[in-house]
């Protein structure tokens, strides 16, 4: 008997999917309680996809590097909270575990809402036959889950940290959220010296400037990439189709059709997105959620799910060339400046008779006004602008940040005053930062004249996605300030604000209704008399 059990075992430890399979394994579900785990499909390629199958024939365990994007709700983090459980039960090894937010690695009372409290859930129920580990579990500020029978198998917790998993080398780790982690370039390079594979990057999107983006955009070799949208869920895409498409089977299609005004309290009305994949669940999963939390958590939207963007009117469909704008020799050069030793950003800009044109981009960190502004000829002689041209530098317009004109402590001297040894003469004007923020979100509207972008200048589309406000506690925006957040996307995006507002201010409020056109019938009753409340020159 001890030698059949023994097989068995065997069997269960060189096939992660076999427990599962043969409803071995204990989950709890809201609706229902405690449930037999039966895995998805996309559940079981999680696991599949970090667990190396032939090294364990081999007698041994490796994991690899995996990507994950998600809707909310598909069941991964219990996917891969069973897939660490099955590791330790069975290839006793060290794994990590990181989130934002150490209380979801392991709340005080490691409840299931945390990724301890579902290892630990489905631990007590492991059945017998399929050899049941001896672990400790620990809460706290440093969560271990423990096996009391050898050192090298725990599965370590760490919460927003610039270097997680210094404590060792590691064979595996799950990065939970990972789009939301602080530090994350710093993080990243700490994770891959201390697990250079096994690493599962599992989130939904967060915007596009962060790791997290960068590595499902660039999909470096040696990486898995798994996609976990909500129209593929067996349950979730029950009745999918596309609003609006079926008005003769659906009554929300007829109401979308029929241009009837959205209410999410009208069972009967019009779908909340026309034109996108929506079926009853996903109708009823939108009702409470804005658009960028539907973006984020459902839509696997990267550009739409960032929220508090300063500048969500960009739309790199419309704002950003087919291909590399070229520089014109006939068009004046304009360089827009935000100082700063980390970093400073230079947008170089050539205003056209129909659009004004971002042409190229500087961004150098802890380098002096020298050396800046030697990158900046580099830019400019790489768009082909000749000796010739920057020798009649003086017909330039050059713009940057009003702070420039004051004195450093360091040098007795302006920084303004250093770049113009060096050619450059930049002008500023004072200005409120929210001022200078309605100059380029009037820009991206097409006033006083359209945006376009050459696709070379890929830091700046990147941080004019992903320019974010302040925000609360919750990711909210703070509305108690007007000042983006001052991180590495906000330098670039300055830069240009200056230069834009510099251009072309915006109109007071006042003005512009002012100046306003009415029709003829606004002015006057039907007795052709101008009406007594309003007059020529009043002062809206």
């Amino acid at each position: 008997m001890r030698g059949e059990r023994g097989q068995d075992i065997e069997r269960y430890r060189l096939d992660p999917l076999l427990p599962l399979r043969e409803g071995k394994i204990k989950v709890w579900d809201p609706d229902h309680g405690e449930s037999v785990f039966r895995a998805w499909p996309h559940q079981e390629e999680d696991v599949v996809s970090w667990i190396d199958l032939e090294s364990l024939v081999a007698g041994d365990i490796r994991f690899r590097n995996v990507h994950v994007e998600k809707s909310r709700q598909e069941g991964d983090t219990t996917a891969f909270a069973y897939a660490v459980l099955w590791a330790l039960t069975y290839w006793p090894v060290p794994l990590l575990i990181q989130h934002q937010d150490l209380g979801s690695v392991a709340d005080s009372g490691l409840t299931y809402g945390s990724f301890f409290g579902k290892v630990k859930f489905m631990w007590e129920r492991w059945p017998v036959e399929l050899g049941r580990a001896p672990l400790h579990f620990v809460g706290g500020n440093n969560p271990r889950i423990r096996r009391l029978d050898t050192p090298t198998g725990f599965l370590a917790g760490a919460g927003q940290t610039a270097d997680p998993g210094r404590s060792g080398r590691f064979r595996g780790a799950i990065i939970d959220e990972a789009a939301r982690l602080r530090w994350g370039r710093q993080a990243q390079a700490a994770l891959t010296r201390a697990i250079p594979a096994g690493r599962v990057m599992l989130s939904t999107p967060f915007g596009e400037g962060n790791v997290y983006f960068e590595l499902r955009d660039r999909r470096p070799r040696g990486w898995t990439f798994l996609r976990h949208h909500w129209t593929d869920h067996p349950i979730y895409s029950v009745g999918l189709h596309v609003a609006g498409s079926e008005p003769e089977r659906c009554v929300r299609c007829a109401a979308t059709v029929a241009g009837e005004r959205y209410d999410p309290h009208d069972a009967d009305g019009p779908h909340r997105f026309e034109g996108r994949p929506t079926s009853p669940w996903y109708d009823d999963a939108v009702l409470e959620l804005t658009d960028e939390q539907v973006a984020q958590e459902l839509d696997i939207d990267y550009t739409a799910s960032l929220t508090a963007r300063v500048y969500p009117e960009f739309d790199p469909v419309l704002h950003v060339a087919e291909r590399d704008i070229p520089y014109d020799p006939y068009l004046r050069i304009e360089t827009y400046w935000d100082y700063g030793v980390h970093p400073t950003a230079v947008v170089i800009c050539q205003e056209g008779p129909l659009e004004l044109r971002v042409i190229g981009e500087v961004e150098t960190t802890g380098i002096p006004p020298e050396a800046i502004a030697a990158r900046v000829d580099e830019e400019l002689r790489s768009l082909g602008v000749d000796q010739r041209t920057f020798g009649v530098r003086e017909t330039w317009l050059n713009v940057g940040d009003p702070s420039g004109q004051s004195r450093q402590l360091a040098t007795g001297e302006s920084l303004t005053s250093q770049y113009a040894r060096q050619g450059y003469v930049i002008s500023s004007s004072p200005a409120r930062i929210r001022n200078t923020v309605d100059a380029v979100k009037r820009l991206l509207g097409g006033q006083p004249k359209p945006l376009i972008v050459s696709p070379r200048c890929e830091d700046f589309i990147r941080h004019m996605k992903a320019n974010r406000w302040k925000t609360d506690s919750q990711g909210n925006r703070r509305f108690d300030t007007d000042e983006p957040e001052n991180d590495e996307h906000n330098h670039m995006m300055r830069a240009f604000a200056y230069g834009v507002h510099f251009k072309w201010p915006v109109p007071l409020v006042a003005d512009s209704l002012a100046a306003a056109r009415r029709p003829a019938d606004y002015w006057e009753d039907d007795s052709g008399k101008i009406d007594p409340g309003l007059s020529y020159g009043m002062d809206f």
